[in-house]
């Protein structure tokens, strides 16, 4: 099966439900291609259709550790903060994922440091 196809069919299991098996099928993937991002980010999303948030907080941080450049994981953190207890940390979050996107950053629930990064 092609990578588009196994990544279709892990998105698919997610949305109809079926966490675990996409969970399942990810296992296999990393077991060949532990480097692949978009995989982890799929596990991710995964965790946090399970609920299991403090899970999906130790994949992202993995993927932030390995590439500190992708946005998506620090807006999957900013979803689920409240989640894990650490509801001060969305707006960091979804700053860093703003930054990272390259969106304007300016109005009030900016964080100050973002002030000298322009």
């Amino acid at each position: 099966m092609e990578r588009n196809e196994y990544f279709t069919t892990i998105q698919a299991a997610i949305l109809a439900g079926r966490p675990d098996f996409a969970k399942r099928l990810l296992g296999d993937w990393h077991e060949h291609w532990p480097g692949d991002i978009e995989a982890w980010l799929m596990l991710a999303r995964a965790e946090i259709a399970m609920s299991s948030y403090e899970n999906a907080v130790v994949v992202l941080q993995g993927i932030i550790e390995t590439d500190p450049e992708v946005a998506e994981a620090y807006q999957l953190l900013a979803e689920i903060c409240p989640n894990v207890g650490q509801p001060q940390r969305v707006t960091m979050y979804t700053a860093l994922a703003m930054l990272l996107n390259g969106d304007d950053l300016s109005g009030d629930n900016t964080p100050i440091w973002v002030e000298h990064l322009n």
